[in-house]
């Protein structure tokens, strides 16, 4: 019986750069997925109550994809929330409290962008 096809060290360097690239374009769309999300918490856990003269500042430091397809995406933001008084100028006087503060996040594909779907707070 006759070998149809034998595979050759082309063929195994063009699919390991192949796979290489997909990794690659995966690994950038997560990345950027997750940098919106942490702009989006960012935005979402810091405030400014000016009639009790409270305020807060977010700093989302971890963003992590749970699911993604190619219409939508859940991704959970969590991070550190700093409360403090609203003394009339910005930044805010963050000194009375900080503690942990966590989102999950739905996206939803609008074009070639995320947009922001539904927020969950935990």
């Amino acid at each position: 019986m006759d070998k149809f096809f034998i595979p050759n060290k082309w063929l195994v360097l063009f699919c390991a750069v192949f796979i290489a690239i997909v990794g690659t374009l995966q690994w950038v769309i997560n990345s950027r997925l997750q940098a919106t999300a942490k702009n989006y918490g960012d935005e979402i856990f810091s405030w400014v109550w000016l009639d009790r003269n409270v305020c807060a500042k977010a700093d989302m430091t971890d963003a992590k994809v749970l699911h993604r397809s190619e219409n939508d995406a859940v991704v959970q933001v969590s991070g550190e929330q700093t409360l403090g008084a609203f003394d009339g100028s910005l930044p805010c006087n963050l000194k009375n409290y900080t503690g942990p503060c966590q989102a999950t996040l739905t996206f939803y594909r609008l074009q070639n962008r995320w947009e922001l779907g539904k927020v969950e707070l935990q």
